[in-house]
């Protein structure tokens, strides 16, 4: 499949280390190959976003990776990576606003 990454995962990317960026890209080849990849698709989850298939994939390290996929275009986009630090202190962050 054709892969796509969102301005803010470049940004993202750029940010991190030789190694982590290594990390990263065996990743995006696993979700390049999502129609035959059974480890990305076991290692996914549908966030269930209504009216779109938006999915996170969970990586060994705690690295984050949120895309889509479109079929009748052949295409995966990546819309953002995160650390799962990232993702709970935000929601953290979040939940104190709400009160």
């Amino acid at each position: 499949m054709k892969l796509v990454l969102n301005e803010q995962v470049n940004t993202a990317l750029a940010g991190l280390g030789q190694d982590d960026r290594s990390r990263v890209q065996t990743w995006l080849q696993y979700l390049r190959n999502w129609d035959t990849d059974k480890f990305a698709k076991e290692n996914s989850i549908d966030l269930a976003i209504v009216g779109r298939s938006v999915y996170v994939f969970r990586t060994s390290t705690g690295l984050r990776i949120f895309f889509t996929v479109d079929q009748s275009e052949d295409t995966i986009t990546v819309l953002d990576i995160a650390t799962k630090e990232t993702i709970i202190s935000s929601g953290q962050i979040a939940g104190a606003n709400n009160s």
